[in-house]
């Protein structure tokens, strides 16, 4: 996915929301790996792809973009959602308007 395709998309609060707290819970549950930058942007254009497609519920956008990763079977996604990380990594992506 580009970025000019995420540009074209307006996403609402609970899209937001739920898109972010997918993308930490799924930051935290691979920490181990987390080395590379292209990982998280992978995670990021994942839940970015499922949202846009009108998935909202968190746990489902982690469970998607980690699987994408072929880390599915890995990784207990549902232990980590719900849980909040000190400082959330998406509340460090600036909000374009």
């Amino acid at each position: 996915m580009d970025t000019a395709a995420i540009q074209d998309v307006v996403f609402d609060d609970e899209a937001i929301r739920a898109m972010g707290l997918a993308f930490d819970c799924a930051c935290q549950s691979l920490r181990p790996m987390l080395d590379a930058s292209a990982v998280r942007e992978s995670i990021a254009k994942q839940i970015i792809a499922a949202a846009k497609l009108g998935e909202r519920d968190p746990l489902s956008l982690q469970e998607l973009a980690i699987g994408a990763l072929g880390l599915g079977e890995y990784i207990d996604v549902r232990s980590s959602v719900g849980r909040t990380a000190s400082i959330p990594a998406h509340a460090a992506v600036a909000h374009a308007t």
